[in-house]
């Protein structure tokens, strides 16, 4: 059962574990001990009166919708009394991530970060492989972009005809079983569609950076001119998300054997 804390027990946990971020009203991300009895699981829910919003697939922590959860001090207060319960393993509010600023200094489109890394060094070396996948995890990429479409990643699983001959990239079909529809060029998780386009810019300047195609005569080069950049969309166009977006964000990455992701965010 919940037990309630005194208001001074309640401000010590606020200072002590740091929720000075802001967070979702009336989310709580909770992950019950391995083992705990179903039973266990719904008597706690009950009591908060929560609905199940998502599991995730790798903690199998669960996403909470607590409608009597109104204020911050509410929200603080649930997830203190939930880090006591003895089958409760974690319990934090779903918080709100934003993006990194980029500067708006009129040389900033100059580049000079290649020049400072010795990129032309690196390019006697190597441009890049489309080998290599690279997770954006951000607001998107405008993947019609000139200087990012031939870089954009496809979805080997989404692609071709289905058994009635229709465009697997656009049957409403999850052709690859991976449990998301149609995500031939990456997905979006706020949304919870395959279309990461960007429509915030703080994406596709980070994609551009990274692997913006080279010596095209076109834009500017990215550190990488050839690479496969994944859109993971979790931020809006107001620059900022939910953690549990980025989560699924994250699994996704996993899932699909993605190794590296950029996480312009904070």
């Amino acid at each position: 059962m919940l037990s309630k804390m005194t208001n001074k027990q309640l401000d010590s946990f606020i200072r002590d574990f740091r929720l000075a971020k802001e967070f979702l009203p009336r989310q709580v991300i909770v992950k019950f001990k391995d083992g705990t009895d179903l039973e266990k699981v719904q008597e706690t829910l009950s009591a908060l009166k929560a609905t199940q919003i998502h599991q995730f697939k790798t903690s199998k922590a669960l996403l909470l919708k607590i409608p009597e959860a109104i204020t911050r001090t509410d929200v603080l207060a649930i997830v203190a009394a939930l880090n006591e319960v003895q089958s409760v393993d974690y319990a934090v509010p779903n918080g709100i991530l934003k993006v990194s600023a980029v500067p708006n200094d009129p040389a900033y489109p100059n580049q000079d970060d290649l020049i400072q890394v010795r990129s032309e060094g690196a390019w006697e070396v190597t441009k890049g492989s489309r080998d290599v996948l690279v997770g954006i995890i951000d607001t998107g990429i405008d993947y019609q972009h000139s200087d990012l479409v031939d870089n954009i990643w496809t979805n080997e699983g989404e692609v071709g005809t289905d058994a009635d001959g229709n465009d697997k990239s656009t049957n409403g079909i999850d052709d690859d079983n991976n449990g998301y529809v149609d995500d031939i060029h990456g997905y979006d998780f706020i949304n919870n569609d395959n279309d990461p386009m960007d429509d915030s810019g703080h994406g596709t300047h980070v994609a551009g950076t990274i692997g913006a195609t080279g010596n095209n005569g076109t834009g500017m080069t990215g550190i990488n001119w050839r690479a496969s950049l994944v859109p993971l969309k979790f931020i809006a166009a107001d620059g900022s998300g939910s953690e549990a977006d980025a989560i699924k964000a994250i699994e996704y990455a996993t899932q699909m054997n993605i190794p590296i992701t950029n996480n312009s965010w904070g």
